[in-house]
């Protein structure tokens, strides 16, 4: 997704709304950006609009030990310059498969669909390589770097059909079902393995234990990163009600280190109930008792909208990200100067006693009223604004 200059300039300024902070996590505005595209006066520029956390996307197998330094170790010194908390966000699947050169398997939809690229949640060659490995120089970079945590991208880029609620059904998979629970599963084809195991009753067993193989293995890696830094967070972006995903943040947590969830289902604006709502996705979180923060995501290019839907999200939740895929403009727009005071002017120092308060314009025309809630908390309401009558 990409965002216009004057819409991102907008996002920068309403992000300074007050909010509180999130429970474990140090941080309640956070932006999601390409490490890649960071510069110094870029923290300067965050920090001056109320941001204080900072997701580096970028990081892989590919990336040179002493890349990894010049990114995220010179960076957080920034970041941390400006009291912006630093993430690490390496990817768990990228679209340059052209360099992969190493051996791994795919994972198997209960279909028998073979993934031409998305590697079973069970491969641990892949793991290492993706997971394991960037996040042990991380941890040992983070003893020199204000790096707060490291949380991974994982989005499956270049899947086929296959998605992080489902189950692998791949060979190598069963077979180490079948050898560790003395079952005899006989060879068969790909599109036969999810029935087989159906009509045998041992579908629900196998699920368990690719759950439980799971989270060992990220319990293996979290407790080597933990004997590094105990105090370094780990987390997923792109987290959705998966089992991949839950198993994962359950292992990762500790008492110690919080874990967080990157959501994108609040992509589209802030929103309660159904089944992705923030509130749905609030009280998951606290049902799998996971020490942390879910932190919904925004990304939108309706900037009115934008404004009064991350006043919510902050209210409701008090943590969240925005996406920001696109380079800063080069100068503040004088427009969204205008916004800004407004903004300050009434969401910084409510002293008026007037409820609700006098309307205000954004520019171009557009008017919205705030109104003063229970002690004096400020509130942008998502109706009524309506443009300017000429």
């Amino acid at each position: 997704m990409r965002l216009t200059p004057s819409a991102l300039m907008l996002i920068l300024l309403i992000v300074s709304l007050p909010a509180g902070l999130g429970g474990e996590v140090p941080f309640s505005r956070a932006v999601y950006r390409p490490s890649s595209m960071v510069w110094r006066e870029n923290f300067t520029r965050l920090a001056e609009v109320g941001i204080d956390g900072f997701y580096a996307n970028g990081g892989n197998w590919l990336w040179p030990e002493d890349l990894y330094e010049t990114k995220y170790g010179l960076q957080s010194l920034e970041a941390a310059a400006n009291n912006i908390t630093y993430i690490a966000g390496p990817y768990y699947m990228q679209l340059n498969w052209d360099r992969i050169d190493f051996n791994y398997t795919r994972a198997v939809a209960h279909t028998g669909v073979v993934e031409t690229h998305t590697p079973s949640p069970l491969d641990r060659t892949w793991w290492y390589l993706m997971v394991e490995e960037p996040a042990l120089i991380t941890a040992n970079l983070s003893l020199r770097y204000p790096i707060w945590g490291i949380v991974w991208d994982m989005e499956l880029y270049g899947h086929d059909t296959y998605l992080p609620t489902d189950y692998t059904y791949d060979n190598p998979a069963l077979s180490s079902f079948a050898n560790q629970t003395d079952i005899t599963i006989p060879d068969m084809p790909s599109g036969q393995r999810y029935f087989w195991l159906q009509d045998h009753d041992l579908l629900e067993e196998y699920h368990g234990w690719v759950e439980e193989e799971v989270y060992m293995m990220a319990k293996e890696t979290a407790d080597k990163v933990h004997a590094i830094n105990p105090d370094l967070a780990l987390g997923i972006l792109y987290f959705e009600d998966a089992w991949f995903y839950w198993q994962i943040l359950d292992a990762f947590m500790t008492p110690d280190a919080p874990v967080t969830g990157w959501n994108e289902q609040s992509y589209p604006g802030f929103r309660l109930g159904g089944k992705e709502g923030i509130d749905v996705y609030q009280q998951m979180w606290e049902d799998h008792g996971l020490n942390g923060k879910f932190i919904p995501g925004l990304a939108s290019l309706k900037p009115w909208d934008l404004l009064t839907r991350t006043e919510a999200c902050l209210r409701q939740n008090e943590v969240l990200w925005i996406y920001l895929g696109n380079p800063y403009p080069s100068e503040y727009d004088p427009g969204y100067e205008i916004i800004f005071r407004a903004i300050e002017s009434y969401f910084y120092f409510n002293r008026t006693d007037l409820n609700p308060l006098p309307l205000f314009f954004l520019n171009p025309g557009i008017e919205a009223r705030a109104y003063l809630g229970p002690g004096n908390v400020s509130s942008i309401l998502l109706t009524p604004y309506r443009r300017k009558e000429k």
